[in-house]
């Protein structure tokens, strides 16, 4: 199976070096997009930066940055990711492709709505006045972190494919998108939204990097505890709370399956567990599309490109 896909890509990269591309971009796998999702544009003639702003009703709810991924021969496509946050109503959209000193384009998407989880969780004294506390260094730490997940590096193009799961034998306590209601111990409640996947094991199991990449964050902060965070690709980040132990230090290059630490309670946790969350843009998304589909999907991307071109020039 593998062969017969490197034949495929051997083939498709002779057949794109040999006739004109077509300078239009289209949305991968199509125009529909699950609440918690990513929207993946490719761009065939794409060599500068692109922007794109998810618009309804002419307002934009959204914004993107892409630019341009290296494929071999002197050839490059442009690519541009957009996180869909779980909350973004579903409805009719358009997403306004835009190319630095070039065209514009826009884009028909439909967000589709998914069923999410609802849990109540009870938080002892010490964990509520954790979470409730105004404390500076913690407005401090989310404004870092918030700052970092929004930058976008063009250079930083580390993994495209499948991710894998950071944890042997992985069990799941909570997922993506939970809507959860906080418990304080004086009975006041608070709602929130889950980011990511809560793994349960005991404290010490090794964690590893989903993905190659390079650490942008290895720190101890308050909710979150000891916490790492990865660079993937422009744009996109893996991040890994609650850890017992960290093995890793900002700049540090990582292989996908790197031991980057392991499980602990340590922040907000009432057990010992791994919370793993994926960004896009910014936008938290579901880490599980990406242990079965690749972060960017080129066979698909080359697919589109021949029968395109075989149509033009038929």
């Amino acid at each position: 199976m593998k062969r017969l896909r490197f034949i495929f890509i051997l083939i498709s990269l002779f057949w794109i070096a040999s006739y004109p591309l077509i300078a239009q971009p289209y949305l991968s796998p199509g125009n529909e997009v699950e609440q918690g999702g990513y929207l993946q544009v490719f761009f065939h003639n794409g060599g500068g930066p692109l922007e794109a702003e998810l618009l309804q009703e002419g307002r934009s709810q959204l914004s993107a940055q892409g630019g341009a991924l290296r494929l071999g021969r002197g050839n490059t496509m442009g690519i541009l990711l957009m996180g869909i946050p779980s909350t973004l109503p579903p409805g009719e959209y358009i997403l306004n492709v835009r190319e630095e000193g070039g065209e514009e384009w826009n884009l028909p998407v439909r967000v589709l709505g998914r069923d999410f989880i609802f849990e109540e969780i009870v938080l002892n004294r010490k964990m509520s006045d954790l979470r409730t506390s105004q404390e500076k260094r913690k407005a401090e730490e989310s404004r870092i972190l918030g700052q970092l997940l929004y930058e976008y590096h063009p250079e930083a193009i580390w993994e495209t494919g499948k991710f894998m799961v950071p944890v042997p034998e992985p069990r799941i306590t909570s997922r993506f998108g939970d809507r959860r209601t906080f418990i304080y111990s004086d009975d006041k409640t608070a709602g929130s939204i889950h980011l990511g996947i809560d793994y349960g094991a005991p404290a010490g199991t090794a964690v590893a990097a989903c993905g190659a990449g390079r650490v942008v964050m290895s720190c101890e902060r308050i909710l979150t505890g000891h916490t790492v965070v990865i660079e993937h690709f422009p744009g996109v980040y893996s991040l890994y709370y609650h850890l017992e132990t960290r093995f890793v230090e900002e700049g540090q290059l990582l292989e996908k399956g790197e031991q980057i630490g392991t499980i602990g309670m340590t922040g907000l946790a009432t057990g010992a567990h791994l919370h793993w969350e994926i960004r896009i843009s910014g936008i938290p998304v579901e880490p599980e599309i990406f242990l079965g589909t690749p972060l960017i999907d080129k066979a698909r991307y080359f697919s589109k490109l021949i029968l395109e071109n075989f149509h033009e020039r038929w």
